[in-house]
Order: structure tokens, then C-alpha cells, then sequence
């Protein structure tokens, strides 16, 4: 007999990173992936035709309601940063009861947890701009990372044309994570999430 078709896809980090998407948006990154659609305007995701409040967004086990920018103007883009992103498992069915009662799918993040000297990266696109931290302190028994963002949409409304001045939009997100291992067999993390958006 044939083997059921796998219900369930994980990608890691530099998975996420070679995806393309845009403006680093880890939603369209997840959203090319088999069982996934969703349209080109809006970062939502319809999980095998079902309606998009029915997949169950997970980020290091906090459930996240809406994570998205202008979320009562077509959710343009989410608030999570795929380059902050350690990894994140997709499931679109048969998913265990852990998750409780979604109807299409699942999908768990993890933030990332560096490794490594510390390092700063800022980034500055075509709609946002970024700076990155992450870190080790304490002989490599902690770790830091910080992802703030703050994005310029009108900048490429004006570029094609369209009358920017009916339109003004600004917004932000950080996302911080902060891990200290206690032992070999167990570490204490605190994570932040913080979004902010304007329309008028």
C-alpha cells in the first residue's frame, strides 16, 4: 500500500531563510508550502480551503490571535521576523490533540537560539528596516536575541505612482527572546512581542 501523503513539514532557519518572501515576512515564506494558499495582497493563510481563523499559530508555545499589521486592513504583513525565526513546524492535518481544536492546521515556531559570538546586523529594504542582535553571555549559558522592525510602507506607494497622501501607514514590531540554561536538563526564557500600527 502507499504511504499516506506526510501531513506534517518543518523548516529550520536557513530553510525559512532561502524561501522567498518578502520583507523578510515569515507568514510568506510558510504560505508556499504544500497544503498552504492564501492571496497576494494579504499575509493571512488559508490552510487546505479552510478559513484562516481556523489554523492555530503557536510561537514558543504562547498561542498568538491575529499576528498580523493593519489586521482590519488585509493583514498585510505579519509581525514575526523570519530571520528571528529558529525553526517552525507546519501541520496541516492529523495534528496531535496537544493543539487542541483547530480545524485545518498548525503551525508552531521557535524562536531562534543563537549560538555563537555576538552580532549586530541592520538591514534597510524596500519596506521596513531591521536590526538584529543575538548573542551569548555567561560562557555560553545564556543567550539573547532581539528583532525590531519598523516598516515604511508609503515610501512604495509613492514609487508606483498612486497618490500616497490618502493613504499614510506606519508600523512596528519587536520580538525578543532572553534563555539561560540552568542545568543540563533544564533553562529558563523569556520572550517578548510587542506590534504596533497606525492607518489613517
Amino acid at each position: 500500500l502507499d504511504a499516506a501523503p506526510e501531513s506534517r513539514q518543518f523548516l529550520d532557519r536557513e530553510e525559512v531563510q532561502q524561501m522567498p518572501h518578502a520583507a523578510d515576512d515569515l507568514y510568506r515564506a510558510v504560505k508556499r508550502l504544500p497544503g498552504a494558499a492564501g492571496g497576494d495582497f494579504t499575509a493571512k493563510i488559508n490552510v487546505r480551503g479552510g478559513e484562516q481563523d481556523e489554523l492555530l499559530v503557536v510561537l514558543d508555545g504562547v498561542e498568538l490571535y491575529e499576528p498580523f499589521h493593519l489586521k482590519d486592513f488585509q493583514s498585510v504583513f505579519s509581525i514575526i521576523d523570519s530571520e528571528a525565526i529558529g525553526g517552525v513546524d507546519f501541520l496541516t492535518g492529523g495534528f496531535p490533540v496537544q493543539y487542541g481544536d483547530r480545524m485545518s492546521g498548525v503551525m508552531d515556531i521557535a524562536v531562534a537560539t543563537p549560538s555563537g559570538p555576538a552580532s549586530t546586523a541592520v538591514g534597510v529594504g524596500t519596506l521596513n528596516a531591521r536590526l538584529l542582535s543575538q548573542g551569548e553571555y555567561d560562557q555560553g549559558r545564556g543567550s539573547w536575541l532581539v528583532s525590531a522592525r519598523a516598516w515604511y510602507p508609503d515610501e512604495a506607494i509613492e514609487a508606483t505612482g498612486a497618490v500616497a497622501e490618502e493613504i499614510l501607514t506606519d508600523y512596528y514590531d519587536l520580538l525578543a527572546k532572553l534563555e539561560h540554561r540552568l542545568g543540563s536538563r533544564s533553562s529558563l526564557s523569556a520572550d517578548l512581542l510587542v506590534a504596533t500600527d497606525d492607518l489613517g
